[in-house]
């Protein structure tokens, strides 16, 4: 994707729509489509769709968990997420 693909998934996101979040945190955690690999910002974002019911951003965040990856590790929180 561009970065206006980007950009316009941004605002969605910043609009809460929970798959643009999921998008985004998912450019945050890989560092694409010119976005800084960033995972306190991945793991936000994570959060903001897995508190929306969002399937795939529910088991990033418990990967997040399970990694470390912009969170404490913690196996238990990753368990309950999966």
């Amino acid at each position: 994707m561009t970065t206006n693909k980007f950009d316009e998934t941004l605002v969605l996101a910043e609009n809460g729509d929970a798959r643009a979040q999921y998008q985004i945190a998912a450019c945050y955690a890989k560092g694409e489509w010119g976005a800084e690999q960033d995972f306190d910002k991945a793991v936000e974002l994570f959060q903001k769709g897995a508190e929306q019911e969002y399937p795939p951003a529910i088991c990033c965040l418990g990967l997040s968990y399970e990694c470390g990856e912009g969170v404490e590790q913690s196996g238990e929180k990753a368990t309950d997420l999966y």
